[in-house]
């Protein structure tokens, strides 16, 4: 079972979500990841998860407000 608190999984769960095509899965762990730890966001970028979704406007929008999130 997947950690409810564990950020890289939610991030790893979400990556093979859309590696198989399901965006919406793949968003809704994307924004649990950024929840939990919204540095996960660039470490996705990093390492190139989540490439299907990059043009994606509500990828984009949940990866703005992650960035926004970790700055502060």
């Amino acid at each position: 079972a997947l950690d409810p608190d564990n950020a890289a999984a939610w991030r790893n769960k979400g990556d093979t979500y859309s590696r198989l095509g399901d965006r919406d899965q793949a968003l809704v762990h994307l924004r649990k990841t950024v929840e939990l730890d919204p540095s996960m966001a660039s470490v996705a970028m990093e390492r190139g998860m989540y490439r299907a979704l990059w043009e994606d406007e509500a990828f984009k929008q949940i990866l703005e407000g992650a960035n926004k999130a970790a700055s502060k």
